[in-house]
């Protein structure tokens, strides 16, 4: 597979796990969106522990020396946070496919199974394993850099700071896993979005070896999310989202020079939350 392949794939990986962990009786009073709110906040200021499923598809176009591809990629997993031990890990199972290329490049994508990557925080460091590569890669931060980076993957810190000036409307009920839920809408500002990820997208491009990212030039054209939020507990049972980002991407060519790819991915997915405040055992694999 060529390098500037591998480069948009590690990208990938770290806006999703950098956007996901953004989404993050039973009372009969009529509440107001912003109520609503005030009690998802209010529920996670007290969270210690959660759990998590995901399933996101991505349509990756790219534009590199008058060649224009199209990936469809698709990735499931799952993980977990302790948010006490400032610890999380995420495991992802990925599928890509050529919808747009080269007929080489359909073949070659078709006949590769799902790519297994692992993603650790823990500690002050960041862990990152690609099963196709068959190495880890490595970053140890300084502790401003870690309680940056960590905060970012905190769902808690997000949600504070996005629900406290998002659009908010509640659009009905309805039931997730027969929880009784509100469903909310939630339209994020690209603008704050964009400058909440900005610090932690660079030190993860840094820390993963990817080529770099001019953060002047990446754009988050929509990021709108859907809760599902429990009307007891007022935790975020499920998440939605749908977002459009665009990032060139500065690479070294096979020909030792340098080229920018003009990408952009459109992303939609759901996110299940559960098992709140339950014990969660995160632990780094030894070969790490």
């Amino acid at each position: 597979m060529k390098k500037k392949h591998w480069g948009l794939i590690i990208v990938c990986l770290l806006i999703v796990s950098l956007l996901v962990s953004g989404c993050g009786g039973n009372s009969t009073e009529k509440l107001t969106p912003e109520e609503i709110a005030e009690k998802i906040i209010t529920t996670y200021s007290e969270t210690k522990t959660y759990k998590m499923d995901l399933n996101i598809n991505q349509e990756m176009a790219m534009n590199s020396s008058g060649e224009n591809v199209t990936f469809g990629i698709e990735t499931i997993g799952n993980g977990a946070v302790d948010l006490a031990k400032k610890s999380m890990f995420i495991s992802m199972d990925m599928k890509m496919n050529v919808l747009e290329g080269p007929e080489e490049m359909k073949q070659l994508f078709a006949q590769q199974g799902a790519m297994n990557t692992s993603l650790y925080f823990m500690n002050n460091t960041m862990y990152m394993y690609i099963d196709a590569l068959g190495a880890w890669m490595k970053q140890e931060l300084t502790e401003d850099l870690a309680n940056m980076m960590w905060n970012q993957q905190d769902q808690m810190s997000q949600q504070i700071e996005l629900l406290k000036e998002a659009e908010i409307e509640v659009l009905k009920e309805e039931a997730v896993d027969n929880i009784p839920c509100y469903v909310v809408s939630v339209k994020v500002d690209p603008e704050k979005l964009l400058a909440q990820i900005e610090p932690q997208m660079k030190q993860a491009i840094q820390a993963s070896g990817a080529e770099a990212i001019d953060m002047d030039d990446f754009n988050i054209e929509k990021y709108d999310y859907t809760y599902w939020v429990d009307k007891e507990t007022f935790f975020i049972r499920q998440c939605t989202f749908d977002a459009t980002i665009d990032f060139p991407m500065t690479i070294t060519n096979e020909a030792g020079e340098e080229e920018t790819l003009d990408n952009q991915m459109k992303m939609t997915g759901t996110v299940k939350y559960y098992d709140l405040n339950t014990d969660v055992n995160i632990t780094l694999p030894a070969e790490a």
